[in-house]
């Protein structure tokens, strides 16, 4: 799956927020998009996954 299919699925989503489609529908760029949604986001707890006690 690509970038742009990827893009498009978001975009055909029937519950999607209408706040998240207007962002989207706003993306008039493909370099915009591809960096939206190429790829896997890389985020995580840096090990934390509860409060330390």
């Amino acid at each position: 799956m690509t970038w742009k299919d990827t893009y498009q699925e978001w975009l055909n989503q029937d519950q999607l927020e209408p706040a998240l489609k207007e962002q989207l529908v706003a993306m008039d760029d493909d370099q915009e998009k591809e960096d939206a949604f190429y790829g896997p986001l890389s985020f995580g707890t840096a090990g934390t996954s509860g409060p330390s006690i």
